[in-house]
């Protein structure tokens, strides 16, 4: 059975409210005779920034949620990714 499998991060905490759930990556994939599948996605730091209040990709230190399931359910959820890493200065 071939099912889409998608991927969201939400950032828990930031200095303004981006969207909810952001659609990170999402995969077409088959799912074995059981229904179980096991898929990983890489994420980037890039996947946890937001636009801000001026129009510039920016990245927080913080808490993140990530989701991930199909069209219809989340089939499995996964909050507090702590991130405390500032970005490198340009």
């Amino acid at each position: 059975m071939r099912e889409n499998v998608l991927l969201f991060v939400s950032d828990d905490y930031a200095t303004i409210t981006p969207s909810v759930k952001r659609l990170k990556r999402f995969e077409s994939v088959v799912i074995d005779a059981q229904g179980e599948l096991t898929h990983e996605f890489p994420l980037t730091r890039e996947d946890l920034t937001f636009v801000d209040e001026t129009g510039t990709w920016k990245f927080e230190p913080g808490s993140f949620s990530i989701s991930v399931g199909n069209l219809s359910s989340i089939i499995f959820v996964e909050t507090e990714y702590g991130l405390d890493i500032e970005p490198p200065s340009n």
